[in-house]
C-alpha cells in the first residue's frame, strides 16, 4: 500500500511558464530499484486523484554509479507513460553552485565532487548559499535540509560541524549565568532590568529556531547553553503551542 504524503519524496504545486497549473513530483534515489517504474507509475495516478492537473516527474539517482539502470518508460495502449532520470552523479557540483537558486545549489552536495576535498567542496555550497540568502531564518532552514541531504552521501558530520561554526557567527551567544532554572526564568522575563530585555530577544530568536524545526542541539550550540536548558526550553516552547 502506497501513501503518497509518507512515501514521496517531495511534491511541488506551482504554475509554469505558460500559466498552467502542474504538480512537480520529484523522488531521490539512491540505490537501482528494479521496481522503480511501478513505483513511479503508482505515485503518478494517485497524486493526480488527489490534486487533479497535470503530473510531471523526475528522478535524481544519487548513486555511486554514473548510469542508472532503472526503467522510466511503459508503453501503453494510447501513448507512453514516462518520467525523467537525472544521475546526479554526471554533474559537477559547480554547475549547482552557480546558481543563485538556493534550492538548487543545495543539490550540488549530492554532485560529483571531481575528486576535490569533502570538507571543502561543502564549504564552498554553504558559503554560496550564505551570500545568496537574505533572511538568518532561511539560511538556517536551508542548512537543516544540507543536513538532511548529506545523510545521502554521509556528509551529515561534516555538514553540521560547518552549520554550527557558520551559524554562531550569525546570532549573538547567550550570555547568561548557565544555571537552567535562571535562565529559563530570564526567557520568560520573569526579572527585571537590562538582563530581562536581553533574554527576551534572546528567547525570540530561540523560539523562531524551534519554529524551524532547527536540531535543539545544534540550538544549544549557538546560543552556547547547555544540551539540558535547551531541551527544558523546547519543552516549555512546544507546550505553549498547544
Amino acid at each position: 500500500t502506497y501513501t503518497v504524503d509518507k512515501e514521496a519524496d517531495f511534491i511541488l504545486l506551482a504554475t509554469d511558464v505558460h500559466g498552467i497549473q502542474k504538480l512537480y513530483h520529484i523522488e531521490f534515489q539512491v540505490k537501482n530499484d528494479p521496481n522503480m517504474l511501478a513505483r513511479m507509475l503508482v505515485y503518478h495516478a494517485l497524486l493526480y486523484h488527489i490534486y487533479r492537473v497535470p503530473v510531471e516527474q523526475v528522478l535524481f539517482f544519487m548513486g555511486d554509479s554514473k548510469k542508472s539502470t532503472m526503467g522510466n518508460e511503459l508503453p501503453l495502449k494510447h501513448g507512453v507513460y514516462k518520467y525523467d532520470i537525472f544521475v546526479l552523479r554526471t554533474f559537477s557540483y559547480k554547475d549547482f553552485v552557480r546558481s543563485n537558486i538556493p534550492e538548487v545549489v543545495l543539490l550540488g552536495l549530492l554532485a560529483d565532487f571531481e575528486g576535490e576535498n569533502k570538507e571543502n567542496v561543502v564549504t564552498t555550497i554553504l558559503e554560496k548559499l550564505r551570500s545568496i540568502t537574505g533572511s538568518d531564518l532561511l539560511l538556517m532552514r536551508y542548512h537543516k535540509q544540507a543536513q538532511m541531504l548529506g545523510k545521502l552521501r554521509k556528509l551529515n558530520s561534516i555538514i553540521t560541524n560547518l552549520s554550527k561554526n557558520m551559524l554562531s557567527e550569525i546570532f549573538e551567544p547567550l550570555e547568561l549565568e548557565e544555571e537552567p532554572a535562571y535562565l529559563l526564568g530570564e526567557i520568560r522575563g520573569e526579572v527585571k532590568g537590562e538582563a530581562k530585555g536581553k533574554a527576551k530577544g534572546e528567547a525570540e530568536m530561540i523560539n523562531a529556531m524551534f519554529a524551524q524545526n532547527l536540531d535543539v542541539a545544534l540550538i544549544a550550540t549557538i546560543a552556547k547553553l547547555p544540551l539540558t536548558t535547551m531541551q527544558e526550553m523546547y519543552k516549555k516552547w512546544q507546550a505553549d503551542q498547544k
